[in-house]
């Protein structure tokens, strides 16, 4: 058992699937990954996109950026964003790119807010 460490392996498909989505199309809101993810790989909550952007962070693959946006809300007159972008790019296949391209055009005709 000398050199293996004890414990789960630190990895995860849909940590995978997230960096593929940044390094096809650059910095995102975790709300636009959330999205993307569901649109070309598999369903999955919103909370475990944001579980593994957040662990993406602290293993150093992701950096966020924090933003405030002041408005009028349901929950009060500030919002705070943050902007996930991808520090160690990863091979992205012309599929997965096309895809990942095409889920994009596909949710800007649904719902031009976002994305």
């Amino acid at each position: 058992m000398k050199g293996k460490s004890a414990g789960r392996p630190v990895r995860s498909q849909i940590r995978d699937n997230i960096i593929k989505i940044l390094t096809v199309l650059g910095p995102r809101y975790g709300y636009d990954i959330h999205k993307i993810h569901e649109e070309v790989f598999f369903p999955c909550t919103r909370e475990v996109v944001y579980y593994h952007l957040r662990k993406g962070v602290t293993l150093e693959l992701l950096t966020v950026q924090d933003s405030t946006i002041t408005g009028e809300f349901s929950w009060g007159n500030k919002a705070e964003k943050k902007l996930y972008s991808v520090l160690t790019t990863q091979s992205v296949d012309a599929i997965t790119t096309k895809n990942i391209q095409t889920a994009v055009v596909t949710l800007q005709k649904n719902s031009p807010q976002t994305i």
